[in-house]
Parts: structure tokens; C-alpha cells; sequence
């Protein structure tokens, strides 16, 4: 479909957009946990994952706490068949999430889990 085909190509302009605002944020403050968290998941979504990858371990160093990053750091590694790898992200997320009651990254968490270890 033509309108779908369109619509898809604005998208990964608005997102590759989005990435260099990203990046230009990040050159004035490498340590912005916010932007390194926004860069990562607009390349997630371009299907960039190998610099989503990057990107969301920035997030997690700077912000350990950050339960969102270790779900979407998870799907990016499952995404590149890193299955192993992200396991042990999605494991060490499950802990942040317990420990700060975050609910909806904990349920994310635990789907992926599961999925992993059927």
C-alpha cells in the first residue's frame, strides 16, 4: 500500500531527525542519561540495533537504575540473536525493577524471561 509505504518513510525521517537532535545534545553533555536514553530508542525503532545496543549500556552505566533501559537494552540483543546476553540484561533488570516497584518494566522483564527460557 502506497499511503503505508509513505508513511513509513516520514517516520524514519522524523526518527532519523530525532537521532541527530539526540547526538547534538549528547556533544554538548556525554553524561545526559535522558538523551542517551532517547538516542537509543529512536534507533531501536530505525532497527539500528547495534548502536541502540551502545547507547542503552550509556543509559544503564550512568543511570543503574534506569528499569525502562534494561528492557528495551534486552529486545535490542535479542534482536541481534545475542539471546544469552540478554538473559542476563533482562535478569539484572528484573532486580532494579523489583527493588524500585516498577511495574510495568518488571511484567516486560518477565514476558522476555519467560520467552527465553521456553
Amino acid at each position: 500500500n502506497n499511503h503505508s509505504e509513505i508513511a513509513l518513510t516520514e517516520r524514519r525521517v522524523l526518527l532519523q531527525e530525532r537521532i541527530a537532535l539526540f547526538r547534538d545534545a549528547l556533544t554538548y553533555n556525554h553524561a545526559d542519561a535522558l538523551a542517551h536514553f532517547g538516542l537509543a530508542s529512536a534507533l531501536l525503532e530505525l532497527q539500528s540495533y547495534e548502536e541502540a545496543v551502545a547507547s542503552f549500556e550509556m543509559v544503564i552505566q550512568l543511570q543503574p537504575n534506569h528499569s525502562q533501559a534494561y528492557v528495551l537494552l534486552g529486545q535490542a540483543l535479542e534482536s541481534l540473536g545475542q539471546l544469552a546476553r540478554a538473559k542476563d540484561i533482562y535478569e539484572r533488570g528484573l532486580a532494579v525493577a523489583s527493588r524500585r516497584g516498577d511495574r510495568t518494566p518488571l511484567q516486560a522483564i518477565q514476558l522476555r524471561l519467560e520467552a527465553l527460557t521456553r
